[in-house]
């Protein structure tokens, strides 16, 4: 219980983190996610009246028109969530402006004592947005996970009580096609995540700039496993969606009250992002209930994407602690500018360099203007002008100036 409540005490910094902000950074990231919610309710009654106007047709009691028109409905409904979509790129690119304008170089200059205008200069630009990167990728992490687990479950609560109702063979076929998704997701966090669990802080940092930046080898295994997932699940989609479509056709049992039942209306918002991106494309499946194999590949990555995130979290959110610390003004650095601590292996091999230790957090800082660092073992790229928060014992050597 104890990690747990260290996790909970890390988003609960972060989600402040967050607050602090302000509620129109907030809502130019969420906001596109927040509005795509009501589309889900769109799709399931326009697909529902779709399902409607097909079975008429197949009996001879409606004309054909009435479901094309739906389908346009459809179609419709795609190009707006892809319209929301980019919406929600451009406004995310305004509102990291100003989460770097508003946040990071207060925040700089109040953890390292550094006047405003010096961040001004170029040589702390890079110093700058690689802080804003770190940043804002962890807050939308968040945001991303208080969005999409709640409807997540909704929609697998939904969808294990239509399967269960429905067709129970559908629901063995379906669990079959998740197999190689799960397959290849496991592969990724295995690779990439897991493992790190029993390395030293050292060793994980290690591992984890490798992972992103050099093990070439690693993304293509996984590509492989990918392309392998894609073949099974449209084949076991193809043969899911045919015999959905004839039990229905056959047995009639998705006529109006079928379809605007609370699990059914639960299950298509669950697989409103796989079918407004096949409208969107142009391409329509052979059988839309394929949608309910996909709704559930595509919530086992969702739930997969969860987990990562959550591991990787406990890796990288010591970032939003010490930012709070900074915000509050509840910690300070101490002896910034005063020789490595005892205990502490900072060298500047080149440069001038600082080397300081934060006694509150157990952190060594390296500060320096001018001078690149580089991870021991790795070949990450040189960034100019960082300040590198250090696990403590860690060695990082100052290999600058460019």
């Amino acid at each position: 219980m104890g990690s747990l409540r260290e996790y909970l005490h890390r988003l609960r910094v972060a989600i402040r983190l967050i607050w602090r902000l302000g509620g129109s950074w907030v809502l130019f990231i969420a906001a596109p996610s927040l509005l795509g919610g009501v589309l889900p309710i769109m799709a399931a009654w326009a697909f529902g009246r779709f399902v409607d106007a097909t079975v008429a047709a197949v009996r001879a009691q409606g004309s054909l028109w009435y479901s094309i028109g739906w389908i346009g409905v459809l179609v419709g409904i795609g190009f707006t969530n892809t319209i929301l979509m980019w919406w929600g790129y451009y406004w995310g690119a305004q509102a990291d402006g100003k989460l770097q304008a508003s946040v990071i170089t207060k925040l700089m200059s109040k953890a390292y004592e550094i006047p405003l205008e010096r961040f001004e200069t170029p040589q702390h630009q890079n110093e700058i947005q690689f802080l804003a990167e770190s940043l804002r990728y962890r807050l939308r992490t968040v945001l991303e996970m208080c969005i999409s687990i709640p409807t997540s479950l909704v929609a697998l609560l939904g969808l294990i009580i239509y399967l269960a109702r429905e067709n129970i063979w559908l629901s063995v076929i379906i669990s079959l096609g998740t197999v190689p998704a799960v397959w290849a997701r496991t592969i990724y966090f295995r690779e990439y995540y897991w493992h790190e669990r029993h390395l030293t802080p050292i060793e994980r940092r290690k591992q984890y700039f490798e992972a992103l930046l050099l093990d070439r080898n690693a993304q293509s295994e996984f590509k492989v496993y990918a392309a392998a997932d894609f073949i099974l699940s449209c084949l076991l989609k193809l043969y899911a969606s045919l015999l959905q479509l004839h039990a229905s056709l056959q047995k009639a049992h998705f006529g109006r009250q079928s379809v605007l039942n609370i699990p059914y209306l639960l299950t298509v918002t669950g697989t409103l992002a796989f079918l407004t991106h096949q409208c969107a494309s142009g391409v329509i499946s052979v059988g839309l209930y394929a949608s309910y194999l996909e709704a559930v590949r595509r919530l086992l990555d969702t739930l997969s994407d969860v987990l990562m995130s959550w591991t990787q979290l406990n890796h990288d959110l010591r970032y939003f602690m010490d930012a709070e610390a900074y915000l509050s003004g509840a910690a300070k650095p101490t002896g910034l500018n005063t020789p490595t601590t005892a205990g502490q292996s900072c060298s500047a091999s080149v440069g001038e360099g600082i080397c300081g230790f934060w006694e509150e957090r157990g952190s060594c800082f390296i500060a320096a203007e001018n001078v690149s660092f580089m991870y021991p073992y790795t070949k990450a790229p040189a960034l100019t002008g960082i300040n590198v928060v250090l696990a403590k014992g860690e060695k990082v050597a100052l290999v600058g100036p460019n």
